[in-house]
């Protein structure tokens, strides 16, 4: 008869000597867990500080855009006034360009606050996570005004 091991159920191997490599492959291991941790939670923060920042940024340059259109309107109205005084012969052509020029600046100044919500938004998007690249920045810049994205 051939000499045949057989077992039945589960086997356990331990060994009982390792001079502490089980316990230090441990230690290491909690170690590099515990700064994945520390990792995760400093990424969540500044994420977390961006969006508030960016938040911030764009309610400002709503406010801003705000009180831009509302000089633009002022400017528009007394622009409009300035031409019937002049078509009246009540001033001069020069306090109408000063009015002209004064309604111009109030448009650029209008034009450029609502530029900057734009970046406002887009900003906050980014800093949500919304996926706006590199290269659709390039194409969105390389667009022609009144072209559409394909």
């Amino acid at each position: 008869l051939a000499n045949k091991a057989y077992s039945i159920g589960p086997s356990l191997y331990l060994p009982l000597f390792t001079g502490g490599r089980i316990e230090s492959a441990v230690r290491q291991q909690r170690a590099e867990a515990e700064g994945a941790l520390a990792q995760y939670r400093q990424a969540v923060l500044s994420a977390v500080g961006d969006v508030s920042a960016c938040a911030g940024d764009f309610a400002q340059a709503r406010e801003t855009r705000v009180r831009a259109d509302a000089a633009l309107a002022s400017a528009q109205q007394a622009l409009v006034l300035a031409q019937q005084q002049y078509d009246a012969g009540v001033t001069d052509f020069s306090t109408l360009l000063d009015v002209q020029r004064s309604a111009l600046d109030a448009e650029n100044t209008a034009v450029q606050a609502r530029a900057g919500v734009v970046q406002g938004f887009v900003a906050l998007q980014r800093a949500l996570g919304a996926g706006w690249s590199g290269d659709e920045q390039a194409v969105a810049a390389a667009q022609q005004p009144g072209e559409e994205a394909r």
